[in-house]
């Protein structure tokens, strides 16, 4: 048998089921466009090294100028799709602005360049080399204009990278001031909200919550919140309406757990065939490693309850082939505060005593 003492320790983290508004894969996904600019390089050597034809500078700069519009579009397209923060028709404006921003200067850039290297520097393509520097530079702009567009300071990013690390504590008050200074600003005020739950400041975030939906109604982390409040507190009617109405509103990424949280819902209202179906479709989805594990915990309790001996079958298959996972959520679960949520904290106590048999661990008190 496996001691369960060497586990890591971590705080307590507030709710149960947080939908998290990032994902490693999207961001990757979303920055592999840059991979493209290694073809920059060669440009660099072919077009302004050696013998190159006369032309050569003008397709670099032209090359160039597609390549930063070319990827700023494939960003556009993996924000609108798996992060856009709300269907508000600012925000979606919002990147489109951005976009088009960005176009407009890498477009400019390259057409001054030219013109000044063609009448300037015809031989040493001066301003045609330094062009296409300045041209990559136009990268930066989009991600400025949201700022701006969105009234989001810098300082929230770092704050955002400090939340990573689980300093709640010392984020708390530099969100205060940020969303004293920035009122409308949605993802300063998700993250404050955050941070109260975290910290176990449940009234506080409940009256946050609801000024933020009032400002915010396409938010649908706000929904998201709101149904995850009402899950723990067992509200499972109210909680379905919220996660539909977030479900509707939120971008592909988040899919995955607020249909594990509407499964949960429909359990608790009776529901058994609508909370498998939910969880079954979450199944497939993008999850954290605790949650996949979690989700066949469930699987095998609906098995039991339907006396479905594969469908529990497949769930202890799936604990054996993903290890891992399972270590995940004993990890997670040790992390959880769970005082609020009666019937969902059985849920998890079983599905912990559960992974702990199929992982053969001692558990040590």
């Amino acid at each position: 048998m496996r001691d369960e003492s060497g586990l890591p320790d971590a705080p307590e983290s507030g709710l149960i089921f947080w939908v998290t508004p990032g994902n490693r894969r999207v961001t990757w996904l979303r920055y592999s466009g840059l991979i493209l600019l290694l073809p920059v390089l060669y440009l660099l050597f072919t077009s302004f090294s050696g013998a190159y034809a006369p032309d050569a500078p003008a397709h670099a700069l032209l090359y160039t100028a597609s390549l930063v519009i070319l990827i700023r579009g494939w960003m556009l397209v993996i924000d609108l799709v798996y992060r856009l923060p709300s269907r508000a028709l600012r925000f979606v404006q919002g990147y489109l602005i951005a976009f088009g921003i960005t176009a407009l200067l890498a477009l400019s850039v390259c057409g001054m360049a030219w013109l000044l290297d063609v009448f300037l520097s015809p031989t040493g393509h001066f301003f045609a080399l330094q062009g296409m520097f300045v041209i990559l530079l136009t990268l930066c702009v989009a991600p400025i204009a949201l700022i701006i567009l969105h009234q989001e300071p810098l300082s929230y990013y770092w704050q955002a990278f400090r939340a990573s690390d689980g300093a709640w504590a010392d984020i708390e008050e530099p969100l205060r001031v940020m969303l004293h200074k920035h009122p409308d600003a949605l993802r300063p005020a998700l993250l404050l909200l955050e941070t109260l739950l975290r910290l176990n400041q449940r009234d506080e975030a409940r009256g946050l919550l609801r000024r933020l939906l009032a400002a915010h109604p396409q938010a649908w982390g706000g929904w998201a919140a709101l149904g995850a409040l009402a899950l723990e507190d067992e509200q499972w009617e109210r909680a379905i309406k919220a996660l539909k109405r977030a479900r509707s509103l939120a971008p592909r990424m988040a899919q995955g757990s607020l249909q594990l949280s509407m499964g949960l819902a429909l359990l608790g209202a009776g529901d058994l065939d609508g909370g498998y179906q939910e969880i079954d479709r979450a199944r497939r989805r993008s999850l954290p490693p605790h949650l996949r594990h979690f989700i066949w915990f469930m699987l095998m309790r609906i098995g039991q309850v339907q006396q479905d001996p594969g469908l529990m079958l497949r769930a202890n298959n799936a604990v054996k082939a993903s290890p891992k996972d399972a270590h995940a959520f004993l990890t997670w679960y040790a992390t959880l505060d769970r005082s609020q949520a009666p019937t969902l904290a059985e849920d998890l106590y079983e599905a912990a005593d559960w992974t702990r048999h199929q992982l053969g661990i001692r558990q040590v008190i």
